[in-house]
């Protein structure tokens, strides 16, 4: 947001101050969101070539789990803790996005794309998330399958077990994201150690990938 109230407006590699004011180099973006909005990217991975790291399978967001946290990279990218915990506290919103690298610099495409409030869910705390309780989001979109603000959908996440994610079993939450054929469960934006959904932009071939990022939009308090 510092870059942003100084009236930068170019996507790109940006250096940020961590918890001990050192220097380090983040992807931030400024271009894709409406309504002047910043973005720091703190994961993103080849969601079929690693899906099974620990990294992006199994670590929650309140683990330390880095790997290249020294320069962003759309393949295989996961910030430190306190660093993402850092970014965390300058931020409103949380979301999720799939192939980003593809449309770096333009208008972001809503389609298969995730966006809450820590207000509402706090993704960074250190507690199990799982069906049995529904947590709201300010959007969600999974293959064309749309839910506005206040929407709840079921979530997993545990320490050394689930990366947060969401996945096509029927919660009984307000939204149920789709299955895919004859798969038993298919995962969305995390995870995916239950099953792939070929249709989804994060899942649809060996090159897509998987974005989470942290940020919120200027003047909100």
């Amino acid at each position: 947001m510092y870059y942003l109230q100084r009236g930068i407006r170019r996507t790109g590699i940006y250096w940020l101050y961590d918890h001990n004011g050192h220097l380090y180099q983040a992807f931030c973006d400024f271009t894709s969101e409406p309504y002047m909005s910043a973005w720091t990217l703190v994961m993103s991975w080849a969601t079929t070539k690693y899906r099974n790291m620990p990294n992006f399978k199994s670590k929650a967001f309140y683990e330390d789990a880095p790997v290249n946290e020294a320069l962003p990279s759309w393949e295989i990218y996961r910030q430190t803790l306190a660093r993402m915990t850092t970014i965390r506290k300058q931020s409103i919103h949380w979301r999720a996005t799939c192939d980003f690298q593809l449309r770096a610099g333009k208008a972001i495409i809503y389609k298969d794309y995730i966006r809450g409030k820590f207000s509402e869910f706090d993704i960074m705390l250190p507690k199990s998330v799982g069906p049995s309780k529904c947590q709201r989001v300010e959007y969600i979109n999974i293959l064309g399958n749309a839910g506005g603000s206040g929407t709840t959908v079921g979530f997993w996440q545990h320490n050394g077990n689930f990366f947060l994610h969401t996945d096509s079993h029927n919660t009984g939450c307000e939204f149920t994201p789709p299955p895919y054929k004859k798969l038993p469960r298919v995962d969305y934006f995390g995870y995916y150690g239950d099953g792939l959904n070929p249709e989804f932009t994060c899942s649809r071939n060996a090159s897509s990938t998987t974005q989470w990022w942290f940020g919120g939009y200027l003047g909100e308090q």
